[in-house]
């Protein structure tokens, strides 16, 4: 016999439906009335936990306080469910709230947010430090806009800000 793989959405909904629920503070209560422990896994600083059987998978405890307090729209594919403490363990009912991917980046401190935005640029970054280097040489050495798209294959405005200094600092 295979055992199908479930959803968190429709986890979620399992567990709400057979009586698990969160409190105010954000704790999880189970079946027997008992606040469940919660634990991180994959890589995530989100907590989860699990389900008395039949156990198909654990359940964010954020994802499910947010269904059971804000109902199913945060199973839409555009709302996320916010700490807007950043603290993905306070998941107190007054901590807690829906919105975009924006808004919840925006939660994070302002610190977190620019170690977050100078990771995500140095992998997308098409030069080198040395071809930056070069180019801002040869931009030195009299080499207008339009030699230095031709030369580099990049826009002639990502050209402006390197040699600018507004990016690759």
């Amino acid at each position: 016999m295979t055992t199908r793989r479930t959803s968190t959405e429709e986890r979620i909904k399992d567990a709400h439906r057979r009586g698990y629920r969160i409190r105010k503070d954000g704790k999880v209560i189970g079946l027997n009335g008992r606040i469940l422990k919660v634990r991180t896994t994959g890589g995530t600083p989100y907590p989860k936990f699990n389900v008395a059987k039949p156990s198909q998978g654990s359940i964010p405890v954020h994802r499910f306080a947010g269904f059971q307090w804000f109902g199913e729209i945060v199973f839409r594919p555009d709302i996320q469910v916010r700490h807007l403490d950043g603290n993905p363990f306070n998941n107190s009912r007054d901590n807690l709230a829906f919105g975009t991917a924006s808004e919840n980046m925006l939660d994070r401190p302002e610190k977190d947010r620019a170690a977050i935005a100078k990771y995500a640029a140095s992998h997308r970054r098409r030069l080198t430090e040395a071809q930056v280097a070069e180019l801002r040489s040869m931009r030195d050495n009299g080499a207008t806009l339009a030699e230095l798209v031709k030369a580099f294959g990049i826009a002639k405005s990502t050209v402006s800000y390197i040699v600018n200094r507004r990016t690759y600092k």
